[in-house]
């Protein structure tokens, strides 16, 4: 796979058999916890109860994030880039208690200059500030 179109990313979006799915292998545009290797980026850690809702909470206050699924354990944004107005999916899912898994991926192309991983490593930094 080249490139990915909008269509085929959404198809990646999701649980699927109790965890996030991983990046497709040719693509260089995605990020996930559950994955291994260059794709890997560990899971978020939160102290208490409540997770994933802490971590909701502070993702809806930032620019440019649209929360657009929310269930008991999981959660679905989407980010619009200010420039290009490219679209990412940000998905949350919570595994065990303070434990969130998390995967970043765009929609559009192949490789995304890191921007995922960046978008991920930011986020970890305000959630540790809670």
């Amino acid at each position: 796979m080249s490139r990915m179109s909008p269509d085929e990313a959404v198809k990646w979006l999701g649980v699927k058999e109790g965890k996030l799915s991983n990046c497709p292998e040719d693509m260089k545009n995605c990020v996930c916890s559950f994955d291994s290797g260059r794709f890997q980026v560990s899971p978020l850690k939160v102290q208490g109860e409540g997770a994933i809702e802490k971590i909701v909470s502070c993702i809806e206050s930032l620019a440019g994030y649209q929360l657009q699924k929310k269930e008991q354990n999981y959660a679905h944004f989407i980010f619009q880039s200010s420039v290009f107005k490219f679209t990412d999916d940000i998905e949350l899912l919570q595994t065990e208690q303070g434990t969130v898994h998390i995967r970043s991926a765009s929609r559009l192309g192949y490789w995304d200059l890191g921007a995922n991983k960046k978008r991920v490593e930011k986020l970890r930094q305000i959630i540790q500030s809670l």
